[in-house]
């Protein structure tokens, strides 16, 4: 398992926030309508603002970061569990809570050494 801060694409929007998009608008509406049960947000900009905030943040303990062998950058907080996955290209594949609570270390595992994604 590899462990690190990897150096990621950052998107600079003509505002000058950051942002980690989706690879489109279609693909974000997808995520947010597939994963808004599982949070708060009221909308796909506030899931968008979420899941930038958690990508673009310093690591902090308890969330583990690793970088699957195809490239991927995968984030996960054990306490929120949020998880999501940045491609090498710096779009955002993914940003969801998985559903069990006792998601653990096992799961980051598996997810880190994952090729292919669903």
């Amino acid at each position: 398992m590899v462990m690190s801060m990897v150096p990621y694409c950052v998107f600079i929007g003509a505002s000058g926030d950051n942002r980690l998009p989706f690879e489109d608008d279609l693909a974000l509406q997808l995520h947010y309508l597939k994963h808004r049960n599982e949070f708060s947000f009221p909308s796909e900009i506030e899931y968008q603002a979420a899941a930038d905030e958690f990508m673009a943040s310093p690591l902090e303990p308890p969330a583990r970061e690793c970088v699957r062998p195809d490239g991927d950058r995968v984030r996960f907080n054990r306490r929120d569990r949020f998880f999501a996955v940045q491609a090498p290209s710096g779009w955002l594949k993914t940003f969801h809570r998985p559903s069990c609570k006792r998601i653990n270390q096992a799961f980051f595992n598996w997810e880190c050494g994952r090729t292919e994604t669903p």
